[in-house]
């Protein structure tokens, strides 16, 4: 059974999807940052390119408009370099190749319906690929999902903090994303839990 954690970069999603979940025993924690070196980053969207643009001024989140644009914060970067909304995960999967395909396209729901769409994995994605989620009438409405192999995993906070509960004891590889930063390219690191303990991560995305 596949899971998924959602984390939001303002319009694009960065999503951790889990396959096959290992049995999760009482362990230790990994906490840590995510920071990037580089520089916070954004994308203009004109309202006039889209359908309905009366209706897109409307949102809610009046940061992310300017005018007659979109702004879409593709990387969020803290004072002290903390990545907001990165993907860290415990892995242990299989090596295999991608593929780019469109998995399915549906329509807009009415407001407060509910739509359940299964994703199949094809093409051996769990390990060097991501999904992306966009809506074909705005392009500025973007979400990633990552396709991990363990039930250990969080999104970094806005300083780039994250907390990952209940870790086997052991050494373990551990992978720090985002869809954006560092060209999209996962970092692989390694850490040793104690048993009850806390190991401490200092995950650079460059």
């Amino acid at each position: 059974m596949k899971q998924s954690v959602l984390s939001t970069v303002l319009g694009v999603a960065a999503v951790a999807f889990v396959a096959a979940p290992l049995t999760s025993f009482a362990g230790g924690t990994i906490t840590g940052k995510v920071t990037y070196a580089g520089k916070a980053e954004q994308k203009e969207f004109l309202f006039a390119k889209f359908p309905n643009p009366k209706f897109c001024p409307k949102n809610p989140h009046k940061e992310l408009i300017d005018g007659e644009k979109r702004l879409l914060r593709t990387i969020e970067v803290g004072k002290d370099g903390g990545l907001k909304n990165a993907v860290v995960a415990v892995i242990d999967v299989e090596d295999k190749g991608t593929s780019s395909a469109t998995g399915f396209n549906i329509g807009l729901a009415k407001k407060g319906d509910k739509l359940d769409k299964p994703v199949v994995f094809r093409g051996g994605a769990e390990k060097d690929g991501y999904y992306r989620l966009q809506c074909d009438q705005h392009e500025f409405m973007q979400g990633f999902f990552l396709p991990v192999s363990s039930p250990h995993f969080a999104v970094a906070k806005d300083d780039g903090s994250f907390e990952i509960k209940d870790v086997p004891a052991g050494k373990h590889k551990v992978v720090a994303w985002h869809p954006f930063a560092g060209k999209g390219k996962k970092m692989e690191f390694e850490v040793d839990v104690a048993d009850g303990g806390t190991a401490n991560l200092k995950a650079e995305i460059k």
